[in-house]
């Protein structure tokens, strides 16, 4: 008798054993089974889904950031040269458009004289002249007079001068 309640304690302590792992509640198949307290719902599982998402773009490395950043510029440059083609297109297709003559004058070319200045001689020194801009010293000799000519030392080439 004794070893038949040992027996029957030890099957029914393994045999409550088994019935733990199976789940309590029965699955429902026509709507949604109730959860177990300490289980997460969908929402709380897709909610850290996103935040676990939201780390990992945090800790993206400077190289994927700065990818990400020339594709960003790329794009951009992409769409603004395709506004500018549509741009150019539509006035092309205006300036075509032979109910919209477009009338215009040529606009009339303003010359300007360019004003030459004249260099003033050196005293004493028969050939040399002042450059009238920098105030140097500059050897004219053989050059008649009136002739253009530009100081060789003067780092602008618009200085140009007269010989006297």
């Amino acid at each position: 008798m004794k070893q038949n309640l040992k027996f029957t304690l030890l099957s029914v302590a393994c045999l409550s054993g088994l019935v733990s792992c199976y789940p309590v509640t029965p699955m429902n198949p026509h709507g949604p089974a109730p959860v177990p307290s300490g289980l997460k719902t969908q929402a709380e599982i897709d909610a850290a889904a996103k935040k676990k998402a939201a780390a990992a773009n945090s800790q993206k490395t400077a190289l994927q950031r700065s990818k990400e950043r020339l594709e960003r510029e790329e794009r951009n440059r992409l769409n603004a040269e395709k506004r500018e083609a549509a741009a150019y297109r539509k006035k092309v297709a205006e300036s075509t458009n032979p109910s919209t003559p477009e009338i215009t004058k040529p606009k009339p070319l303003v010359v300007k004289p360019k004003v030459v200045k004249f260099a003033a001689p050196v005293p004493g020194k028969a050939g040399f002249v002042y450059n009238p801009y920098t105030k140097n010293q500059v050897d004219v000799r053989g050059i008649p007079s009136g002739t253009k000519v530009r100081d060789p030392h003067d780092s602008n080439p618009a200085h140009i001068f007269k010989v006297p």
